[in-house]
């Protein structure tokens, strides 16, 4: 499995940059499929900066402001999507695996619009393709993806348990 991204313009609208997080392996690494675990890759067309340099990062934000404006899940044949309703308040995805969480949360004012996408892997580290700003990020996740919740500020908007052992969460963040 690999995954491409590049900038989707919307006609009408302010480019879409999607942050796309893969789980189950990816086939094109004959490594990956050695590794125990569950596979997660995030890839992504905007840059990442890392909140602490390092091999590893335990959060990374976007280095260019914009708003989540859909979140997509594909998990076996049909893909479910929802789009968030407020723009007064912060967006935030959790992707959970079991115990363990990667969250993507928007950080900054809401009202206006000075939003970054922040993403959080407290139990399980990332390892980011170039250390720096990075585009793509792998880490090994002991359980597969078991549920995707996304919040409207401390709403619960969208639930999907997830059925499948690979799943792809797709992040459509529009640039400002």
């Amino acid at each position: 499995m690999s995954a491409q991204t590049a900038s989707a313009p919307k006609y009408g609208a302010e480019p879409v940059t999607p942050v796309i997080v893969k789980t189950g392996g990816d086939d094109s690494d004959p490594k990956s499929a050695k590794l125990p675990g569950n596979r997660v890759s995030i890839e992504s067309a905007m840059a990442f900066a890392e909140t602490v340099a390092g091999p590893t990062w335990a959060s990374s934000q976007s280095t260019s402001n914009g708003r989540i404006v859909e979140v997509n899940v594909m998990d076996g044949s049909t893909p479910v999507s929802y789009k968030p309703t407020s723009r007064h308040k912060l967006t935030s995805v959790t992707i959970e695996f079991g115990l363990a969480r990667l969250i993507a949360m928007e950080s900054g004012v809401a009202a206006l619009d000075d939003v970054l996408l922040l993403l959080t892997s407290a139990e399980i580290p990332f390892t980011p393709g170039k250390i720096g700003n990075w585009h793509s990020s792998k880490a090994n996740f002991p359980q597969q993806i078991t549920r995707v919740t996304v919040m409207d500020g401390d709403r619960r908007a969208f639930v999907h348990e997830c059925k499948n052992k690979d799943v792809t969460v797709q992040i459509d963040f529009n640039l400002n």
